[in-house]
């Protein structure tokens, strides 16, 4: 997987759609850990403005980024990728 991550939403030459690890579970772990970092924020946080403002700043980056990232994968990988949608969830695992 780490060959094929990258901070910026691009395909690599030789990029493999990754669906074991963490992946097999939930496709956007990245994403994840933001949340979870913004959550914990306001937990920690003594400033009750400034924990939340976190999350209020990353929420439209998130879609932003998620539905672009979707996209490009979709046209990529095509099918397998549908498959792996069904499979997996976007930051919460399917039971």
């Amino acid at each position: 997987m780490k060959s094929n991550w990258s901070p910026t939403l691009e395909i690599f030459e030789g990029h493999t759609l990754v669906t074991n690890g963490i992946c097999g579970y939930i496709r956007h772990p990245m994403n994840v850990s933001q949340w979870l970092w913004g959550m914990a924020q306001i937990l920690l946080l003594q400033n009750w403005l400034a924990g939340p403002l976190n999350l209020i700043y990353f929420i439209p980056v998130y879609i932003l980024r998620v539905q672009a990232e979707e996209k490009m994968m979709l046209d990529t990988f095509g099918d397998p990728y549908r498959e792996y949608m069904k499979k997996t969830g976007g930051v919460i695992p399917k039971l």
